[in-house]
C-alpha cells in the first residue's frame, strides 16, 4: 500500500502505469481496460507540520592547573556531543537522529623568564565529527524523488560522515622594554579533512516533470551516483586531504607619551596548499588560451594534480593604531586604526573538485541524453542498496581530460588563487559627560577585494535556442569555477551613550547607519556555498548592489539593573539569592534586502517539426544558457524599497514580475523586508 512509505493517495485515472510506480505506490490497476487504467496515485497536497523534535546537547569540560615556581601549566578537555532528530512528516517512517561530536585538548604553558620577558606556549587538538542520516529502514529503498511543480519530495539520503581533525601550536613572547610593550610569536596550524559518503552518493536523486511521469516511470534527469570514469562503474565516494599552515607576527604598543599611545605590528602568513593522502585522486580545471573568458573555458583542460593550488599563498599584513587623550581634562579619548587583512584560504576549498575525473565523476542524466536515466527501487535498506543504475560504459578521456557527450559536472579553482584582502579603519572620539556618563561618535569601514566567488563558466546565452544543450565544450558538462572576482564595500557611522545611574543601574544605547554592497546576493569573503549565482558569469560587477546583511538603520539600547540582596545579614543565603542582575535589550532595525530570481527552467513552444516558435507560460531561464537562476525584468511598478508585513502576507509580487527577461545584464534591483522590533 502507498501508505507503506508515508504518502497518501488519491484515485485519478492515467494510462500505462509502471510495475515501478506500482511497487512503490501500492496501486491496483485493471489491466483489462483498453484505454485508461483506474489507479491509486499520489495526489501531493499542501499542509502545516510543526514537530517538537528534540535537540539533544551533552557538554564535558575538565580543567586542571598546576603552578611551581615561574611556571604556570593548565590544560582543558572538551567534549560536546549534540543528537537533533530529522524531521519526518510521513507515517510509517521511523525517526532517526543526526548527531555531531566535538572533541578537543588544550594546554598552556606560560614561563617567567625575568621581571620584563614572558613566555605563553600554546597546543590545541580540535576533531569535529558527523554521523548524519543513519537509519535503515524500508523506506531507505527510495531513491529521492522530486517532481516539479511540487514543493514537497519523499525519500532520504544516505549516510553522511566526516570528520576533521587539526592540530595547532602557538608561541608567543612579551618584552617590556621602558615604553614599549613589544609582543612577537609563531603558530603552525595542520588539519585534515575526511569524507566518507558513499552510502550518501550511492543513492540516486531523481526528477520528474509532473505527477504523471512519475507514475509511468517517465523519469526527466537523474543524479547523485558517483562513477569511476575509468571502468564505468559505480564507485564509493570517499577523500582524505589534509593541509599545513604557518604564520609569525610581532607588536609593538609604545607610550609616547602619558596621554598617546601607538600601537604597531605586522604578520606574515603561509596559507598551505590542499593535497590528498595516498588512497584519494584530485584533479582540478586548468583555463585554456583565449582573449575571453568563453575561449577559454572552451579550450580548459582537466587534469591530475598533487597540490589544489600552484603555490601556498603568502600574505603580510600590517596594522598601525593611535589613543589620544588630549587635555588634562582627560575628558576627551580620540581613537583610531587602519590594518590590512588577508582571509586565510580553508581546507574545505578543496571540496569543489573532489568528483572530478579521472578520480571519480558525477553524471546528470537526462532523458534526451545518450545515457538514459533509470527509476527504480533498491533492493536492500543499507549501502550499498542495490539500485538499477544507468549503464555508464567506460569512455576514453579526450584531450581537455572529459568524456565527450556524457557532460559530468565538474568543479575547478583558479590555480593562482590569492587570498582576499580587506582594508579595515577605524575612528572614534569619546567625551566624558559628568561623572558617569560618555558618549560616542565612530566611523568605521572596510573594503574587501579579491575575493573568492564562482559560478558555471561552461555556458553561452541562446544555447538551449536549437532544442539542444551544447555547452561551450562538449567534454563537460557544469564547469563552477572560483576565482577572485567579487568585492564588498562596508561603512557605518555610530552614535553612542553609556551612563551609569545611581549605584545599581548601567545604560547604553547606539544608533548605527551604515550601507553594505557586494557583487553577489549572499556574498563573502570565501564562497563555497550554492548560493552564489549569476545570470551572467562574465561581469560580475554588474549585479553590485546591496550585501544580504544590509541594515541600514539600527536602533539599540540595553539596561542593567543590580537588585539588593535581601536579608543580607544572612550571609549563608547570599550565594543563593545574592548578586542576581535584571537585563533588558531593545533593538529596533531596518529590514533586510533581498532579491527576487526566476529558478524556472527554459521551456520553449515547438512545432510540429520540432521548430522553436516561443516560449510557455512560466518559462525561465530567460537567456536560455541552461543555468536556471535569472533576475526577472523590473516590472512597470517599482516594488523596490520597505515594505510592511501585511503587504507580504497578501503577496508582494504579481506574476507579471516574472515576465521574460531582455537585458543582457539586468541590474539587482533590492527589496526590503519588514523593518523589526526585538525586545
Amino acid at each position: 500500500m502507498l501508505s507503506q512509505y508515508g504518502i497518501d493517495s488519491g484515485k485519478v485515472a492515467t494510462t500505462g502505469v509502471s510495475r515501478t510506480a506500482q511497487n512503490i505506490f501500492g496501486n491496483q490497476c485493471n489491466t483489462a481496460a483498453t484505454n485508461f487504467i483506474p489507479c491509486s496515485l499520489p495526489m501531493i497536497d499542501t499542509g502545516v507540520y510543526q514537530p517538537s523534535n528534540y535537540r539533544n546537547g551533552l557538554q564535558y569540560n575538565f580543567r586542571v592547573d598546576y603552578y611551581r615556581g615561574k611556571d604556570r601549566i593548565y590544560g582543558n578537555l572538551i567534549q560536546k556531543v549534540l543528537a537533533s532528530q530529522a524531521t519526518i512528516v510521513r507515517k510509517n517512517v521511523q525517526p532517526y537522529d543526526n548527531q555531531a561530536e566535538v572533541n578537543t585538548i588544550q594546554l598552556n604553558w606560560t614561563r617567567t623568564i625575568s621581571s620584563n620577558l614572558v613566555s605563553e606556549f600554546g597546543f590545541s587538538y580540535l576533531n569535529m565529527l558527523a554521523r548524519n542520516n543513519e537509519t535503515v529502514q524500508e523506506a531507505s529503498k527510495l531513491p529521492v524523488i522530486s517532481v516539479s511543480g511540487q514543493s514537497t519530495n519523499f525519500g532520504f539520503s544516505g549516510i553522511d560522515h566526516y570528520n576533521q581533525p587539526n592540530i595547532n601550536y602557538r608561541e608567543v613572547m612579551t618584552w617590556i622594554h621602558g615604553k614599549q610593550s613589544i609582543k612577537f610569536g609563531f603558530e603552525s596550524w595542520h588539519g585534515a579533512d575526511n569524507v566518507d559518503r558513499a552510502s550518501l552518493r550511492s543513492k540516486p536523486s531523481v526528477t520528474f516533470n509532473n505527477l504523471y511521469d512519475l507514475a509511468t516511470d517517465n523519469v526527466y534527469q537523474m543524479s547523485n551516483v558517483i562513477y569511476d570514469p575509468l571502468t564505468g562503474k559505480p564507485a564509493p565516494f570517499r577523500y582524505d586531504y589534509l593541509m599545513t599552515s604557518y604564520g609569525a607576527f610581532i607588536q609593538d604598543e609604545w607610550k609616547l607619551r602619558s596621554n598617546l599611545t601607538l600601537s604597531m605590528g605586522i604578520r606574515w602568513d603561509s596559507d598551505g596548499n590542499p593535497y590528498p593522502d595516498s588512497n584519494t585522486r584530485m584533479a582540478n580545471i586548468f583555463l585554456g588560451p583565449g582573449a575571453t573568458l568563453d575561449q577559454q573555458a572552451a579550450s580548459a583542460t582537466n587534469k591530475s594534480v598533487t597540490n589544489l593550488l600552484s603555490h601556498s599563498p603568502k600574505r603580510m599584513d600590517p596594522r598601525v593604531g593611535i589613543a589620544w587623550s588630549p587635555g588634562r581634562s582627560h575628558k576627551w579619548s580620540i581613537r583610531g586604526g587602519l590594518g590590512i587583512y588577508h582571509d586565510a584560504m580553508p581546507l574545505g576549498e578543496e571540496n569543489r573538485i573532489t568528483a572530478n575525473p579521472p578520480a571519480l565523476s558525477a553524471p546528470t542524466f537526462i532523458n534526451t541524453g545518450l545515457v538514459k536515466p533509470v527509476f527504480s527501487l533498491a533492493t536492500s535498506a543499507s549501502y550499498p542498496f542495490g539500485f538499477a543504475l544507468p549503464t555508464n560504459t567506460a569512455v576514453a578521456i579526450d584531450s581537455h581530460g572529459g568524456f565527450p557527450g556524457l557532460q559530468l559536472a565538474i568543479g575547478g579553482v583558479d590555480p593562482n588563487l590569492k587570498p582576499s584582502k580587506s582594508m579595515t579603519y577605524l575612528f572614534t572620539v569619546t567625551r566624558q559627560i559628568g561623572r558617569a556618563s560618555s558618549a560616542t561618535l565612530s566611523y568605521s569601514g572596510s573594503y574587501t577585494w579579491d575575493t573568492i566567488n564562482g559560478t558555471d563558466i561552461n555556458r553561452f546565452a541562446g544555447d538551449l535556442l536549437d532544442n539542444k544543450f551544447d555547452r561551450l565544450t562538449s567534454s563537460f558538462g557544469q564547469m563552477f569555477y572560483e576565482f577572485n572576482r567579487n568585492e564588498i564595500h562596508y561603512n557605518a557611522g555610530i552614535a553612542s551613550y553609556q551612563a551609569r545611574m545611581g549605584s545599581r543601574t548601567t545604560f547604553q544605547g547606539s544608533y548605527t547607519f551604515s550601507k553594505t554592497t557586494d557583487y553577489g546576493q549572499g556574498g563573502s569573503r570565501v564562497n563555497r556555498d550554492s548560493a552564489f549565482l549569476y545570470p551572467d558569469q562574465h561581469e560580475f560587477a554588474a549585479y553590485k548592489g546591496y550585501a544580504d546583511w544590509d541594515v541600514r538603520h539600527r536602533v539599540s539600547a540595553s539596561s542593567v539593573v543590580a537588585l539588593p540582596t535581601p536579608f543580607p545579614s544572612f550571609r549563608f543565603l547570599k550565594p543563593v539569592w545574592g548578586n542576581w542582575r535584571w537585563s533588558a535589550i531593545l533593538i529596533l532595525q531596518r529590514g533586510r534586502p533581498f532579491i527576487v530570481v526566476n529558478k524556472a527552467a527554459f521551456q520553449p513552444l515547438l512545432d510540429s517539426k520540432g521548430n522553436m516558435i516561443g516560449v510557455k507560460a512560466g518559462s525561465g531561464d530567460y537567456n536560455a544558457d541552461g543555468y536556471n537562476y535569472d533576475y526577472p525584468n523590473a516590472p512597470v511598478v517599482d516594488y523596490t524599497g520597505t515594505h510592511d508585513k501585511q503587504q507580504f502576507l497578501k503577496g508582494l509580487f504579481p506574476s507579471s514580475v516574472f515576465c521574460n527577461g531582455s537585458h543582457s545584464f539586468p541590474p539587482r534591483f533590492s527589496n526590503y523586508f519588514p523593518s523589526s522590533f526585538s525586545v
